[in-house]
């Protein structure tokens, strides 16, 4: 019997799973069993960046760049973990790289305007997340955590810039969209 089937069931299984130790340990099981293919590192390293372990899943997904070579989602899941891991500098650099090798995504515009606002580079902050906000047509769409996020940041680099009253609708229009007390709750 092979078990390559078994592996990508594994791979199939994780988003109906809702016990993430479960998740982790099918996710090692299929590393264990193919170390040389990249899905079981990206897929653990997303879990490990849902659960708030920034230095796990940097490792994995170091992994799973080394086994797979670069893609954009590969790489944009190492800028988030950068920046969840406090290394802004690195997630700066990291959605930067992206930018000059592929296609724009305003996701990426998000997470580079996040660490220049923790840089207290305030104008690049303003220009990367008022590009994220303008630029992504799911942002506009639907009310999402993401965009009241956004708004919320960028409001913060208008504040510490001297623009107060663009900071205060910014900060209004993220609170619209479900942000409180320093998390984004979506709308259903």
């Amino acid at each position: 019997m092979s078990r390559r089937p078994r592996v990508l069931n594994a791979f199939r299984r994780h988003r109906n799973t809702h016990g993430h130790r479960r998740r982790r340990d099918e996710f090692t099981e299929a590393i264990v069993l193919q170390p040389n293919r990249p899905e079981g590192y990206e897929m653990r390293a997303r879990l490990w960046l849902q659960r708030g372990f920034a230095d796990n899943a940097l490792i994995d997904i170091t992994d799973a760049l080394r086994f797979g070579g670069y893609t954009v989602d590969r790489y944009r899941l190492k800028a988030e973990a950068l920046l969840a891991a406090g290394n802004n500098y690195g997630a700066a650099d990291a959605a930067s790289e992206i930018m000059r090798r592929g296609p724009l995504d305003a996701r990426l515009f998000a997470i580079r305007g996040t660490a220049y606002l923790r840089r207290e580079m305030f104008g690049e902050a303003i220009r990367d997340l008022g590009y994220a906000i303008e630029n992504d047509a799911s942002f506009r769409d639907q009310l999402r955590p993401a965009l009241a996020e956004a708004y919320f940041r960028r409001g913060k680099a208008l504040e510490k810039s001297g623009r107060v009253k663009e900071a205060q609708d910014d900060i209004a229009r993220a609170r619209e969209l479900g942000w409180t007390d320093g998390s984004a709750v979506a709308h259903r």
